[in-house]
């Protein structure tokens, strides 16, 4: 994790933070010129360090909404891991007429526009940890998973002893923050993106450096700047148009295998490029094309994060064992190891029977590759390009890599070159009466 503020990896500046701005007109201004530069630069200066990769793509979704590609998240993380107050500070960085943060929400509330009105289509629903309240409300998951994804939600309510009848407007953007371990059905956990904090020993080091700060006048000097970062956001974000029509990059194609994950992704991709939409060329019918450089900064989030699946291909024991392989072969700089070695090193007590279906498993699953056969049945086997890019979702190692792009995209410039030559044509003709020179 490169820290921008420090220049070092996965360290803090000792200095106060400071606000880099004269006035928040002028913050402002940048983020126009160069929206997801500054947003990392400002999420630095927030204090997101140990959870910079998950914080990016939650703004991302949180804005998503605005570009007219709405996507939903779950946040999951351990206890102390700092999910809730990474998620709580890029909430904070939305309009405040267009965010609803509710930790104990019912049906009821729900259907009434808990307070926004059920217009909810720019609406971002936060939802706060108290996810087994609402899991227990089989009536408040059903309308959550409908907002999710349909442009409305009609229930009938009882008032007073007369039945009335409630339409919601979406879909809606809705950020839900859980422990790691919570268990929902397959079918309300498909509908969101999920996104996993880092938990470990860095990560843990960064956050209890960011509490000692609130002790100390650095603290109340990242408190300063944040209320001033968080206010110019949201002043960027008013600023933007939310009439623009936002496509994907002509040869994008996701994964080809979920429909739901690859929607997020093209969903993340296009609110990017509407992000930038100060610096692109909007078409006459009020469109904008995401480009590669709007894909590849989606992609590398999603590397550099963790993504989980709601219903990965490999098994919880294969998923452990090829984290735990991925991590020591980093560590020793070598992706080959020995059957014995690895066994040894990631399941010592593991059955020998059970850990060799798990190594068959990684191989037909394409994460692993037997290199060498050795003596005495000794396999060499190593990591295969997809067992490396692994990140705890099948789906991301899937998906098509940024340079796959680059002959798609100027054949797509030479079609619109060639319809905007042929509407200049057409126009003269037209100016013309119908006459060719």
């Amino acid at each position: 994790m490169h820290d921008e503020l420090s220049g070092q990896p996965g360290q803090l500046n000792e200095s106060p933070p400071v606000y880099g701005f004269r006035s928040r007109e002028e913050h402002v201004a940048r983020l126009r010129q160069n929206p997801l530069g500054q947003l990392r630069i400002d999420l630095l200066a927030a204090g997101m360090a140990p959870q910079l990769a998950v914080a990016e793509l939650v703004y991302l979704v949180k804005a998503s909404g605005y570009a007219g590609r709405p996507t939903s998240a779950q946040v999951r993380g351990p206890s102390e891991a700092g999910k809730s107050t990474m998620v709580r500070t890029v909430i904070q960085m939305h309009p405040q007429e267009d965010r609803l943060s509710a930790v104990d929400i019912t049906w009821a509330s729900l259907m009434d526009g808990a307070g926004q009105g059920r217009d909810l289509r720019r609406t971002v629903i936060h939802l706060d940890e108290n996810v087994e309240a609402r899991k227990s409300d089989a009536r408040l998951m059903a309308a959550f998973r409908e907002l999710t994804t349909s442009p409305h939600v009609t229930r009938v309510k009882q008032v007073r002893g007369v039945s009335q009848r409630l339409t919601l407007l979406g879909p809606a953007v809705v950020i839900d923050t859980m422990l790691t371990d919570t268990r929902l059905t397959y079918q309300d956990a498909s509908r969101f993106l999920c996104l996993s904090v880092d938990d470990d020993l860095r990560t843990q080091q960064l956050i209890c450096r960011l509490n000692q700060e609130r002790f100390e006048p650095a603290g109340q000097a990242r408190i300063c700047a944040t209320e001033k970062i968080t206010a110019a956001h949201r002043l960027f974000l008013q600023s933007l148009r939310k009439d623009l029509v936002v496509y994907k990059p002509p040869g994008l194609i996701g994964t080809g295998i979920s429909v739901r994950f690859d929607s997020a992704v093209f969903g993340l991709v296009c609110t990017a490029a509407w992000l930038n939409q100060a610096n692109r060329t909007i078409g006459a019918d009020n469109e904008i094309c995401a480009t590669v450089e709007d894909y590849t900064c989606v992609w590398s989030l999603l590397q550099r994060a963790r993504i989980l699946a709601p219903n990965s291909e490999l098994s919880h024991s294969a998923q452990k064992i090829l984290k735990h392989w991925q991590r020591w072969a980093n560590d020793r700089g070598d992706m080959t190891v020995t059957t014995s070695e690895l066994r040894e090193q990631a399941a010592p007590t593991m059955n020998p029977d059970a850990f060799t279906r798990i190594l068959k498993e990684l191989r037909i699953a394409d994460y692993a590759a037997v290199v060498r056969q050795g003596p005495r049945g000794q396999f060499h086997m190593q990591l295969t390009p997809l067992g490396e890019s692994w990140t705890g979702c099948d789906l991301v190692g899937r998906l098509q890599p940024p340079d796959s792009l680059g002959s798609a995209q100027p054949c797509a410039a030479e079609r619109r070159s060639q319809v905007q030559k042929i509407q200049e044509v057409t126009s003269d003709l037209h100016s013309n009466g119908g006459q060719s020179q």
